[in-house]
């Protein structure tokens, strides 16, 4: 199969996240970044606020799933490749606040078949908001 462009890659892309319920239901959003690099956006509203009034921490885990997933489909340059989270470490440094947007940055580190993703999670102000690591399952063809 021949390699897609990398614009080819990422309007295939969005196409299929504009299919998934969870990612539209959540406001999550890809944006454009030098492959095989990772980005996904969404903003804190107060559906996704916990008791404390800050970002529930499913939301910041949904995104660091999220755009783990992505990278690996990015690395593999293979937007169909089937992938499934089978460890997902969080460390949590800051609240997410209501209002702000949070952008999760993943980058495949190694891994064929079996891969790792590190992620960082930055509000729009830059302050860190939670890291992880994720262990995805590619079933490569």
């Amino acid at each position: 199969m021949p390699q897609q462009t990398p614009d080819a890659i990422y309007e295939a892309l969005e196409r299929t996240f504009e299919s998934s319920g969870y990612r539209n239901t959540l406001g999550m959003r890809i944006v454009r970044a030098p492959m095989p690099e990772a980005i996904v956006e969404c903003e804190v509203t107060p559906a996704y606020a916990n008791t404390q009034g800050v970002a529930h921490g499913g939301l910041i885990s949904g995104l660091i799933d999220t755009a783990a997933g992505i990278a690996t489909k990015l690395g593999a340059r293979d937007v169909a490749l089937p992938v499934a989270t089978v460890s997902l470490t969080i460390n949590y440094h800051r609240p997410g606040r209501l209002g702000h947007t949070l952008r999760a940055v993943a980058r495949s580190i190694s891994g064929k078949g079996t891969v790792s993703c590190a992620i960082e999670v930055h509000d729009d102000e830059g302050q860190h908001i939670a890291s992880g690591l994720a262990t995805l399952r590619a079933r490569i063809r």
